[in-house]
């Protein structure tokens, strides 16, 4: 329904005074750098720039893996030494994975062990493992830059991202002294592979009471696990699983069931890995089922101490795979690439539709790529200043942004190149292979949104002291005004030029007004029949769908604000104020009144 809302991010493009990071390690001024372009206020809105003079170079030279250094300005999260070796790092991989041809992994459908061995000796295993255990130990904005330039090859992105983010996060956060010392150091050096072993045949990624069928019986000093689990990423090439089982203990109300999660070698008398599973989507990264037949294991074996196996899942799950919003950002950059690199081929730009068409597309695919890319380092940027604090409702909403606005882009870019866009045995056939099973990685979008709104209705209700209802949308919700203002201001700055100086303050904070509005209006009142765009609708977890879109949207509008504003924090965040949710959103849930209210502050 809200396809268009997620193009806001249009109205928000990188100003030229960012700084611009290149491949030469090191920090030059973008507005050195780029071009010099025409003013905005030269041309009328509904004019577009002639041909001649459209500067393709400079959209080029924004389009891969580069951003706005400010970014890191939010917060104190990287010298200028640790950036500069990032970088250099980054150009490494990204010169190794174009020399790897990632066009075989999409003919071959398949992550052979030779490419598994080159990406190990490019340190992608031991990002997160910690210096004594002879990784590197970066933070969650340094792998949100390396993860948008695996962004090349998504199989290759996500076989780095379900190894470091799951399993090795994992044993780093909750394994024991000995178990770190025995597997850390042989996964930061490639010689192991992890894999975590918890979905079952029925279950769900957000429902983790869904993973009790595997049993693990204790046997005097032993445990003998019985059981088996789908969609194993990696477990190909996976050495170690880590296993979530329940079993039997006794307390002094006499027995209770506890879930505890075991580390099982695959070589473990036991153990059987299936057939990977034949996919369309993300073809390089293997899933298998994997037995687990009466296997042996010991008290050494358990991790994160007996019965807090869903303490554990839960923060794992919770904070993983965030490195899947930079990838969606860095697919979208492609898809701009492409479209100047067939633009600069004239031979090829004679079969092309109106240049117009053209120019818009890359207005909104950029718009779209800056506000996504926003959301990755906002977002990581936060989880490394504010450690340890639960930064789950960031999380999805960045997600549920993301997910939602790499399809729209593909679909942008089919609307302007038409036909000649699709040719199979390429990135952009991958990527519209996968840009719709991202959110398979979590479920499905709709249950991403559900399992947010469930976060986000208690916290809030317990802000107030009060019980909420989101249950009616008024007949008045001006959706389509909203949507058509924020499209046409997105694509109409872009073509205008790339200055862009005072964009966000003129033409965000309107939309961010309009949208607070609508939120507001949502949950005036309870239990009645609504319609929505002629619809009539009586699943109250629609409203909620509809309310975690507005929600996504929201955050993405403050933080490309924040960002092109040049916005510190310097405060743990409030849920409330910082998506722009001010008070007058709390007033309005808590009484449930029909008359606007102003925000207290």
């Amino acid at each position: 329904m809200l396809n268009a809302l997620f193009r806001s991010g249009r109205t928000v493009l990188p100003r030229c005074s960012g700084i611009l990071v290149r491949c030469e390690s090191t920090i030059r001024s973008l507005q050195e750098d780029l071009p010099a372009v025409r003013s905005p206020e030269l041309l009328p809105a509904t004019d577009y720039p002639d041909p001649c003079n459209f500067n393709y170079t400079a959209i080029m030279d924004w389009g891969l893996y580069k951003f706005d250094a400010d970014l890191f300005k939010f917060h104190e999260v990287l010298t200028v030494d640790e950036w500069i070796e990032l970088v250099g790092r980054g150009e490494v991989i990204e010169s190794e994975l174009n020399d790897m041809d990632y066009n075989k992994v999409l003919s071959t459908s398949e992550i052979t062990t030779k490419v598994m061995e080159r990406i190990s000796q490019l340190g992608l295993f031991k990002l997160r493992i910690p210096t004594e255990y002879g990784g590197l130990d970066y933070n969650d904005t340094a792998c949100a830059y390396l993860h948008e330039i695996l962004g090349i090859c998504p199989s290759i992105a996500r076989v780095v991202g379900e190894s470091e983010e799951m399993g090795v996060m994992l044993l780093k956060k909750f394994g024991t002294l000995e178990q770190k010392e025995t597997y850390l150091p042989r996964l930061a050096k490639g010689q192991s592979f992890v894999s975590m072993a918890f979905l079952e045949p029925g279950s769900t990624m957000l429902d983790a009471n869904s993973y009790r069928k595997t049993n693990a019986k204790q046997v005097g000093d032993k445990f003998i696990i019985t059981g088996r689990k789908h969609w194993v990423y990696n477990a190909k090439f996976a050495d170690v699983f880590l296993v979530f089982a329940t079993h039997t203990a006794q307390d002094d109300t006499g027995p209770i069931q506890l879930e505890t999660i075991f580390l099982i070698d695959k070589n473990t008398e036991g153990v059987r890995v299936h057939s990977p599973v034949k996919k369309t989507w993300f073809r390089g990264l293997d899933l298998c089922e994997v037995i687990f037949d009466e296997v042996e294991v010991g008290f050494d074996r358990i991790v994160g101490g007996m019965g807090n196996g869903f303490k554990v899942l839960r923060e794992v799950i919770k904070q993983n795979r965030t490195s899947t919003v930079s990838e969606c950002s860095a697919a979208m950059k492609r898809l701009v690439h492409d479209i100047t690199h067939r633009i600069k081929d004239d031979n090829y730009a004679k079969s092309l539709p109106a240049l117009r068409h053209i120019e818009v597309a890359l207005g909104e695919i950029s718009c779209l790529a800056y506000a996504v890319e926003t959301l990755a380092y906002y977002g990581a940027s936060r989880n490394d200043f504010y450690a340890g604090a639960d930064m789950t409702i960031e999380t999805w909403l960045a997600k549920i942004f993301a997910y939602q606005a790499l399809p729209d882009a593909i679909q942008i870019y089919f609307n302007a190149i038409g036909k000649h866009g699709f040719n199979p045995g390429t990135f952009v056939e991958e990527l519209v292979l996968n840009a719709h099973y991202y959110p398979v990685l979590d479920d499905s979008i709709y249950d991403l949104k559900l399992a947010l709104m469930y976060e986000i209705i208690p916290y809030i209700a317990k802000q107030l002291g009060t019980k909420l209802k989101l249950t009616k949308l008024p007949q008045d919700y001006p959706v389509e005004s909203f949507q058509l203002r924020l499209r046409q201001a997105g694509a109409l700055t872009f073509v205008r030029g790339l200055g862009l100086e005072e964009c966000v303050p003129g033409e965000v904070k309107p939309a961010a007004d309009d949208l607070e509005r609508c939120i507001q209006r949502i949950a005036y009142t309870a239990d009645s029949q609504i319609t929505l765009h002629g619809r009539k609708i009586f699943n109250q977890d629609q409203i909620l769908i509809v309310m975690a879109e507005m929600w996504a949207l929201t955050y993405a509008l403050t933080a490309c604000m924040a960002r092109a504003q040049k916005v510190e924090y310097h405060k743990p965040f409030d849920r409330l104020s910082d998506y722009a949710l001010t008070n007058a959103f709390a007033q309005r849930v808590s009484k449930r009144i029909k008359v606007p209210v102003c925000a207290a502050e």
